[in-house]
């Protein structure tokens, strides 16, 4: 009877810690799965991480590549106008020097009128100038100095302009001095103002602020 009592209290030991183990066995596969869930979880969420943050760096170096690509065609595009525009320069420059004694006279009456000066400046032009200047706006060659009489004429009452006779070192045009100030009217200078309101004019197009 002993016997039979202390055997039946064993199987139910025994199927108490059956049960238990089962339930101990499903509780860490549970938790297993869990925590191999929350593992992959955190990789996929540490992945999608890494290749956002690849994605983003490459999209930051094309666009800086892109970037660099587009502002080095630009320049090259700038510069290359540049060189074209000095091509058109010089050959204005060479034209100038070859306008006709009219065209001198209208462009020099043009340049004057458009100055707010006293009237008694002298001009000063090239050695090579020189004679035709004085064949061109004077009347008398041999006043000392010589009067430009025929452009002051033209100018109006007021100027009395007269010519050096010591060449300035220009190639075309004139400067006119005053008692207080020169005002350089070569060809060149004329030129670079050109040249520098064509050459804004491509960096604005090129660049949008024209710096």
């Amino acid at each position: 009877m002993i016997k039979l009592v202390n055997s039946s209290i064993y199987k139910k030991i025994e199927d108490k810690g059956n049960l238990e183990a089962e339930e101990i066995y499903k509780a860490g596969q549970e938790k297993a799965a869990a925590l191999e869930k929350t593992i992959l979880d955190g990789y996929d969420k540490e992945y999608k991480k890494i290749v956002e943050s690849a994605n983003r760096q490459n999209e930051d170096y094309l666009k800086t590549k892109l970037t660099q690509v587009d502002q080095t065609a630009k320049q090259k595009s700038l510069f290359l106008k540049k060189e074209k525009i000095n091509e058109v320069m010089k050959k204005v420059h060479q034209q100038l020097n070859k306008i006709s004694d009219k065209e001198l006279f209208d462009l020099v009456v043009k340049t004057i009128s458009s100055e707010k000066i006293q009237g008694n400046e002298v001009l000063k032009v090239s050695k090579s100038d020189y004679s035709k200047y004085v064949r061109i706006f004077a009347s008398n060659s041999e006043s000392k100095p010589v009067v430009l009489d025929l452009l002051n004429n033209k100018l109006g009452s007021k100027y009395h302009l007269t010519i050096s006779n010591e060449p300035a070192d220009i190639d075309g045009g004139f400067i006119l001095m005053g008692n207080t100030y020169d005002i350089d009217h070569s060809f060149i200078v004329l030129l670079d103002e050109l040249r520098e309101t064509y050459e804004t004019e491509i960096a604005k197009t090129l660049f949008g602020s024209g710096e």
